[in-house]
């Protein structure tokens, strides 16, 4: 699959991050008609020749000519949202960083954890695979403001703390 073929057979629109079909390709996909589907995991699926790719991946080879270096992060978190405004090259651990709370966080701030073994809140941030702690305070909110501070320094632009 390469951009010029990619052209051919389906229009992106940038701002809203939409494929359309340029031809009729088979029983669900005709001229006009939106391309893909959301899969469970919240991405939207497009099939072109038998073969399955993320969205995102083909709006950054329909763009700029090449595939993506590593992975397409959606700036917003929003999985389908595949406007060309939202989307950016990642690393592995940029595209973690952009990750928003676990729905396993019970303290609401990320990079917060309760320690019963010295009964405080540990701030902890993860840098390139490694976990850093960061101190241990009284307060979940404590905590959670020495996890922002840092992911601001060491994530800069792909830092979410919400």
């Amino acid at each position: 699959m390469n951009a010029e073929y990619l052209r051919s057979i389906l229009f992106y629109e940038p701002d809203t991050g939409m494929f359309t079909w340029l031809i009729d390709n088979g029983k669900r996909c005709w001229k006009g008609r939106v391309a893909g589907s959301v899969n469970r995991l919240g991405y939207r699926i497009i099939r072109i020749d038998k073969k399955a790719y993320r969205g995102g991946r083909l709006a950054w080879l329909y763009m700029t000519g090449g595939w993506p270096k590593v992975y397409i992060d959606h700036i917003n978190c929003i999985k389908d949202d595949d406007r060309w405004c939202n989307l950016r090259e990642a690393d592995e651990y940029q595209n973690i960083y952009n990750k928003g709370i676990s729905i396993r966080n019970t303290s609401g701030f990320k990079g917060a954890t309760f320690r019963y073994n010295v009964n405080k809140w540990e701030a902890a941030i993860n840098l390139d695979g490694l976990y850093h702690t960061l101190g241990f305070y009284d307060t979940a909110e404590e905590a959670g403001e020495a996890y922002e501070k840092a992911a601001i320094k060491y994530h800069k632009e792909f830092a979410r703390v919400r």
